[in-house]
C-alpha cells in the first residue's frame, strides 16, 4: 500500500531523519553501550529506510520511529531543535 504524504510532511520527516542520521554517523561510539537495536548502524539503516521508502509507511508510523529514537538523542545532543520542528509538524496536514 502506498501512502500519499503532503510535501510539507515529507520535508519535515526528511529534515528530522536527516538530522538524526548525520549526528549519529558523526559519533557512532556514543551508542556502543546501548542495546544492538540502538547502535549507530541500526539507527542509520532505520533512517535510510524511512526516507527511501517513505510512501510505504503511514505518517504516524514514521513519527513513532522518530519517537523511538528520542531516548538516545539527548545523550548525543541530537535533540536540539527537534521539539520546535515537531510543533511545526503538528500543523502539517
Amino acid at each position: 500500500m502506498a501512502y500519499a504524504h503532503s510535501d510539507a510532511q515529507k520535508n519535515a520527516l526528511k529534515a528530522l531523519f536527516g538530522r538524526y542520521r548525520d549526528k549519529i554517523a558523526a559519533s557512532p561510539d556514543t551508542f556502543s553501550s546501548m542495546p544492538q537495536r540502538c547502535h549507530a548502524s541500526s539507527l542509520i539503516r532505520l533512517f535510510d529506510e524511512a526516507v527511501s521508502n517513505m510512501s510505504q509507511y503511514p505518517f504516524d508510523k514514521l513519527n513513532r520511529w522518530l519517537g523511538f529514537n528520542e531516548p538516545p538523542a539527548p545523550e548525543s545532543k541530537i535533540a536540539d531543535g527537534v521539539s520546535t520542528l515537531r510543533r511545526g509538524a503538528g500543523r502539517l496536514t
